[in-house]
This record gives structure tokens, C-alpha cells and sequence, in this order.
């Protein structure tokens, strides 16, 4: 099974005497138990006349030999593995493993650009808040919003005030919800996730956002996703954990033996974590004035550390699938119940397409499959009693509020309340005098969505933010990978040459590489 031997290679010497010592500790105990009920049975032969066997003082001091020395070679054999481990997961955290957000920010235009696509293109086309400004002269200043050198098509107009808004926004240091006030933007959720490194133990901020953002929170509490839910999700969430402790623990322990040998060999304090994490670093002047065995040095390390703990690329990949495709099917699984737009392909992609490309395009596709029917059916309903709707309401559109964005709260009310959808079906049967009940139920659930429309809006965009961070993070993981690996093509080393990934040899062919990483 291929899940077993990628496990098997996370798994190191030293595990395997932590192992040993946890299972002495755990059955001290047990055997301490054991040899006391032998000893008192073999003390009990003193009582048969002409037999001699050993006196009380052995009864009592045999089982305590034998529990301590098994808990105090359990005891020391588990604290041995955990100072060695402790001290190269401190070298590598000390050699700036945690720095490796620097890696994640510089990517930050291509992470602007995905979220301009998937995300705030339609917020900009609907006039929604999330593309207005409130003016400042520190907080917005004008030349956020100055129309000189902008794009004349509208559509590139768009995107560039949306990245000149958003790179103000990150490059100046400011609490979250003043930036969301003057700029618009949200962005808290990037920013949040800046704040985790490849490959670093402490990169769960996707998941401690889909456990605990109290927007996504409210958002599970309004489609009354309770413990039956949080149950079925758990098997997700807990593989998504396993490996990733697995995989970040190993190459920790990797990372800070490199960081140590390549200091040792050179006699400097240069190399660190980013060295062998950063493509393209070895070939940086800093990294020749060590001499011409400097490089070689460099990516043998670099080299070892990946074939020590991934393997080849294919088996990168499907280990690293199994912490990265959990949080983004959780992820798509919560929009899909909230996002009517992200199902009937409005949106020009939606879930079917996502699922195709994380190589699940049957995950859960019956529970998909009713989702969908409810949002193509809420789309006609709203369309066939558009006007109807809109006369029924006595709250006035919010400020600032356009009609447009007034209509995509009712669509997601709908999606996600079957009343509403059933107080418009039986709107049109029944007695007059049922139906004007049925009216006036009708005209408190609008008048409530009038008065919620940017509640609706800022929950929406902040979940296909996530979302969108989630397929993000998974595409910058696996193209750090196979550039790591790219980079080590023909490094020689006592184990042989390292030639080029099949899953690199793919890509330049333009064939698809498919996960599969629900073997395990």
C-alpha cells in the first residue's frame, strides 16, 4: 500500500526507539503486576512440607526491580529521541523555517490576481461595498482612486485599482477592520495566512480559520450544521492533522541536520532554512563566495532532504495531497451549502470544475448533486417573482447598497433557508386567507434579508476567500515541490544522479497529474 510505505519513510530511528520506550512505560506496570503474582506464587512453596523456595523480602523487591528499571529505560528511552528531535526542530526554527512566509508574500501578485478572478471581479461587476472606498488622507488617499496610469479597458481598470488598493492595504501596517472600512477589501484572511511558512509546523492558519473565524462560524450556525456534521467531517480533519504533523515533523528534523552540516562544512553562519527551501537561492553570489563546492554542497543537501522525506515527486505529491485536498474539500463542502453562485456556474467555474481538478470529481456528488438542483431552482423562482419580491418588502435597500446585491441575499436566503423557499411556493395556493398569512410570514423573512443584504455580502466574500486560499495554498505547495525537485536534476551524489521528475516530464507535456490521495 502506498500510503503505508510514504508513512513508513516519515517514520525515523528515533521514532522507533520513542516507540519502544512509550510501550516499556506504558507496561511497567502490567509486568510489575505479573512478577508480583509469580514471586508470591513461588513464595507460597515454602508452605509444602520439604521444599524450600525464597524468603518474603524477594517477593517484595523482585516486582519493584522489575517496574523500575522498565519505567526508567522506558523513561530514558523516550527523553533521548525527544532531545534530539527538540534540538534540530529548534535549529531549523531558529535557522528561520518560519521565514518561509517571506516565500508565500513574494508570490503576492499571483495570489492578487487569483483572488481578483475567483473573488472581487464580481463584486467590482455587482457594485457591491466590497469595491467602494470611504476617502482619507492617510487611511485612502487619493491616489488610490486616480485614474492616471490605469488600463483603458474597464475590466484591467478594475484589476488594477483592486491591486493598487490591496498592495497599499498589505504594505502598510494597520488593524484589520480600518482597512476594511476606508479600502473596502477584505483581506484578513491573506494576511492571516501570511503568517505561515512552507513546510513549517505552524502552518494551520487555513485551519485554524475553518475551526474557529467567527464569520465562518456564523455562517455554519445559519445553515445549522451542528455536532451530526462536525462528526462527519472529522475523519477529514483528522488525516488532514496526521499528515501534516508527519510531514512538516520530518522535514524539520531534515532541514535543521542540513542547516548544521552545510554551517559545519563551510565555517559560517550563512545557511539556513531558505537556502534549501528557496528555489533558485543556490545560485545567488552570497552562496559562491564559499568556493565551487559551495552549490553541489548545497543541492546534494537539498537533494537528501527531499528524497528522505518525500521520495520521488509523485509521492510528494500524494503526501502532501493528504493535508492539503481535506482542507480544501471542507472548504468547498461549506461554500457549496452557502453559495448558490459557486454551484449553477454563474461564476464561470464552480464546484464540479474545482472537483476535477483536485482529481475528486465524485466526492460526496449526491449531497452536490441536491445542492445544485436547490440553487438552479431558487435562480427561477427569483426570476419568475422578481418584481413580485421586490413590492413586498417594506424596509428600504440599505446605503450603499445596490439592487444587484440586494437580489444575491435573496438568492443565498433562498439557498440556504428551505422556509423561505416554501413560503414562496405556497404563496400562490391555497385560501385567500392563506395566503395572506403565508404573505405576511413572506414579507418579515424579505424585509429581515433588506436589512442583512451587506451582512450577506461580507460572509460570502469572506468565505470564497478562504476557499480560494485553500486551492491557492495547495497549487503553491505542490509548484515549491517540483521546482525543488527541477532544481536538484543531475546533482551528483554518493547515492547516484537525481534526473528529472515524471510529474515535471507531465507538466511540459500538458498532461493533467491526478491525486489519489484517499488511499489512506
Amino acid at each position: 500500500m502506498q500510503w503505508l510505505r510514504e508513512a513508513y519513510r516519515l517514520f525515523s530511528f528515533l521514532d522507533a526507539v520513542y516507540l519502544a520506550g512509550n510501550f516499556l512505560m506504558r507496561r511497567s506496570l502490567r509486568y510489575t503486576l505479573a512478577t508480583l503474582m509469580v514471586a508470591a506464587a513461588g513464595y507460597l512453596g515454602n508452605w509444602i512440607p520439604g521444599i524450600k523456595t525464597y524468603d518474603a523480602r524477594v517477593v517484595l523487591l523482585l516486582p519493584l526491580c522489575v517496574g523500575l528499571s522498565m519505567l526508567g529505560l522506558g523513561l530514558t528511552l523516550r527523553l533521548v529521541p525527544l532531545l534530539f528531535k527538540s534540538r534540530l526542530v529548534g535549529v531549523a526554527q531558529a535557522a528561520d523555517l518560519d521565514l518561509m512566509e517571506n516565500y508565500r508574500k513574494w508570490n503576492q501578485q499571483r495570489h492578487l490576481n487569483a483572488l481578483w478572478d475567483r473573488v472581487f471581479r464580481y463584486e467590482w461587476a455587482l457594485g457591491s461595498h466590497a469595491c467602494r472606498v470611504r476617502e482619507h488622507a492617510e487611511e485612502c488617499p487619493e491616489s488610490l482612486n486616480g485614474e492616471e496610469g490605469l488600463p483603458e479597458d474597464a475590466n484591467e481598470r478594475d484589476r488594477e485599482l483592486f491591486v493598487r488598493r490591496c498592495r497599499f492595504a498589505l504594505d502598510r501596517p494597520q488593524p484589520e477592520p480600518r482597512q476594511r472600512y476606508y479600502l473596502g477589501v477584505d483581506l484578513r484572511f491573506l494576511e492571516d495566512w501570511y503568517n505561515g511558512g512552507y513546510f513549517d509546523p505552524n502552518d494551520l492558519k487555513l485551519s485554524e480559520q475553518y475551526a474557529a473565524s467567527i464569520t465562518l462560524q456564523a455562517i455554519r450556525e445559519e445553515l445549522n450544521w451542528g455536532v451530526g456534521r462536525s462528526l462527519r467531517d472529522l475523519p477529514l480533519q483528522l488525516t488532514a492533522k496526521l499528515w501534516f504533523r508527519l510531514v512538516t515533523q520530518a522535514a524539520s528534523l531534515r532541514l535543521g541536520e542540513s542547516v548544521l552540516l552545510l554551517n559545519r562544512r563551510f565555517d559560517t553562519d550563512y545557511f539556513n532554512v531558505q537556502a534549501l527551501l528557496w528555489p533558485g537561492e543556490e545560485d545567488e553570489p552570497w552562496v559562491a563566495q564559499f568556493g565551487p563546492d559551495a552549490k553541489p554542497f548545497l543541492l546534494a543537501q537539498r537533494r537528501r532532504l527531499l528524497e528522505r522525506v518525500f521520495g520521488t515527486p509523485e509521492q510528494g505529491r500524494r503526501m502532501l495531497d493528504r493535508f492539503l485536498l481535506p482542507r480544501f474539500l471542507l472548504a468547498s463542502a461549506l461554500r457549496a451549502a452557502y453559495d448558490p453562485e459557486y454551484l449553477d456556474g454563474s461564476l464561470g467555474y464552480d464546484l464540479w470544475s474545482d472537483l476535477r481538478w483536485a482529481g475528486m470529481p465524485t466526492w460526496r456528488a449526491e449531497e452536490f448533486r441536491r445542492l445544485t438542483r436547490r440553487a438552479l431552482r431558487s435562480r427561477e423562482l427569483l426570476a419568475a417573482r422578481h418584481a413580485e419580491l421586490f413590492g413586498l418588502q417594506n424596509a428600504p435597500t440599505p446605503e450603499s447598497t445596490s439592487r444587484a446585491e440586494v437580489v444575491r441575499a435573496l438568492r443565498i436566503a433562498l439557498h440556504v433557508s428551505p422556509r423561505l423557499e416554501r413560503l414562496l411556493m405556497r404563496s400562490r395556493t391555497g385560501s385567500p386567507r392563506s395566503r395572506k398569512r403565508v404573505e405576511s410570514a413572506m414579507r418579515e423573512e424579505l424585509t429581515r434579508v433588506w436589512k442583512e443584504c451587506c451582512r450577506y455580502s461580507t460572509r460570502l466574500i469572506a468565505l470564497r476567500v478562504h476557499h480560494e486560499l485553500t486551492r491557492i495554498q495547495r497549487e503553491e505547495y505542490l509548484r515549491l515541490l517540483e521546482t525543488l525537485f527541477d532544481s536538484c536534476r543531475g546533482v551528483e551524489t554518493a547515492d547516484g544522479v537525481f534526473s528529472a521528475s515524471a510529474a515535471t516530464r507531465r507538466r511540459d507535456r500538458g498532461e493533467a497529474d491526478t491525486a489519489s490521495w484517499l488511499e489512506f
